[in-house]
């Protein structure tokens, strides 16, 4: 499997989004990128897109409009897919994962395949996660919610709500 990495292609397919030069993006097919108005990748970040096997043949990463993504951030639409909505901040050091891989005890972890279970991750509109979280594959956050710094959310963040810690709680809802 070739994966290509110019940036320069990816700016000309979407000129109305800023991708900083220190930014690392490999994909198997541009075509499984979309980047709309106005958004931002920062420096640093690295966003892999990529379909390892014929069985799950569901990647890809799309970042809303007004959306901007920091610096440092590991996101790996490769199993899954990542869909960040319209107007969200993802701050910087966040991982967002698509897939797991199974964790049978018969066989080596290294030999397993992506566990097609639990895949990709939803961030929908109005969402701001905090410096250094952790996004978990089939999660789905909901409308304004917002993820505290250092979280590790396993679970669906109901609209509007703020949650944080490790495993992420509900903490209070926006008012």
């Amino acid at each position: 499997m070739k994966l290509f990495l110019s940036l320069y292609q990816l700016r000309i397919r979407f000129p109305e989004c800023s991708i900083e030069s220190n930014t690392y993006i490999s994909y198997q097919n541009i075509k499984l990128i979309k980047l709309h108005r106005n958004t931002y990748v920062g420096n640093f970040t690295t966003i892999h897109v990529a379909n390892f096997n014929e069985n799950l043949n569901n990647s890809s990463f799309e970042l809303g409009e007004n959306s901007k993504i920091g610096e440092l951030n590991n996101i790996r639409a490769s199993g899954g897919a990542i869909i960040i909505g319209r107007n969200c901040l993802i701050s910087q050091s966040v991982s967002m994962i698509a897939a797991n891989h199974k964790i049978d005890k018969e066989r080596l972890i290294l030999e397993q395949e992506l566990d097609a279970e639990k895949t990709g991750i939803i961030v929908e509109d109005d969402v701001w996660i905090g410096a250094n979280s952790t996004i978990l594959p089939g999660v789905k956050i909901g409308i304004g919610a917002v993820i505290g710094a250092g979280s590790v959310v396993t679970k669906d963040v109901k609209e509007y709500s703020i949650v944080a810690g490790v495993p992420a709680k509900h903490v209070r809802y926006r008012k």
